[in-house]
This record gives structure tokens, sequence and C-alpha cells, in this order.
């Protein structure tokens, strides 16, 4: 009987252990939570010194080169909507546009949307605006994965008008 309770009480401590180790790693590996600025209002919207034609259409041909689904799209009002666009979240682009919350641990992957508002301001002048809805599919050291949505920094905003701004000139 002795002998059944040294080896039950020998495998419970390799129990306790392995669930310490887990722990302690999971405590000390995974994203380290950085400073994040959510995007201000005057990051959403850019101006450009180009007519309403041809801002419509070199944002079309940045979507269709970079192969972005669009969801739906309605040149009258100017909207565009596209699908889910998957990051990497170890590349550098995810890394400047995924940021971990404090206690998150992994995150697995991300996505994002857009919603792009072109809208003539006058014959010379076109007004875009981009609204970005970040989500990432993560978990804290002590919970599930779940999907959860993050504010934008405004770095994707930033890369799309630059890219933009590259096209109309």
């Amino acid at each position: 009987m002795i002998l059944s309770v040294t080896k039950a009480h020998k495998r419970m401590c390799h129990i306790w252990l392995c669930f310490l180790i887990f722990a302690v790693s999971g405590i000390f590996c995974g994203e380290e939570p950085r400073a994040f600025v959510p995007v201000m209002p005057s990051q959403k919207v850019h101006r450009f010194a180009r007519d309403f034609e041809t801002v419509w259409g070199a944002l079309v041909t940045i979507l269709e080169f970079k192969d972005i689904d669009i969801e739906a799209i309605d040149k009258e009002k100017g909207s565009i909507i596209t699908d889910f666009i998957p990051i990497d979240p170890k590349s550098d682009f995810g890394k400047s546009a995924i940021f971990p919350e404090k206690g998150e641990r992994i995150i697995d992957k991300a996505k994002y949307d857009m919603t792009i508002v072109v809208t003539s301001v006058d014959d010379n002048q076109t007004s875009v605006e981009i609204i970005v809805n970040l989500s990432k599919y993560s978990r804290s050291l002590m919970s599930y994965y779940s999907w959860k949505d993050q504010l934008s920094s405004g770095f994707i905003e930033q890369q799309f008008f630059e890219e933009l701004e590259r096209m109309v000139r």
C-alpha cells in the first residue's frame, strides 16, 4: 500500500511541476504590451489636389493591385467597403498595426477591413476618409482564444494615404 501511495504522490508532483513550468513560461513568453495611441480623427482624412475621378481611379487600382476584395462599392456615393484583409501579426506590418493589450500573451492572427469615403471638395480637390476596423485572434495566459476588436493606431491609414498620394502624382 505504501508503494502505491508513493507512485501516486510522484505522479501528482510531476503534474504540478509541468503546470508550474507551463504557467511560468506563459508569463515570460508572448507579446509585450507597447504604448498604444489610437488614431486621431484628423489622421483618418486626407485631401488630395486632384479631381474626384483621378483619386477614385487610383483608389480602385490600388485595391485591385493589392488583391483586396471589395464587399460593396458605390461611385455615386463615393464609398467602398472592403472584405476582411488578413494580417500576419509577426510581420513588420502586423507588428506596427496590431498592439498587444496588458495581459494578452499570444496573438495568433489578425484581420482588418476598411470603409473608404471619397468626397469631391471642388474641381481640383478630393477628400478621402478611411475607417479601419481591426480584429485580432488572441488569448491571455489563462483564457481561450477569441476574436477581439482593436482601435486603429493610424498606421494602416497612413500607409494607404502614402500609396494613394504616390499614385495620383
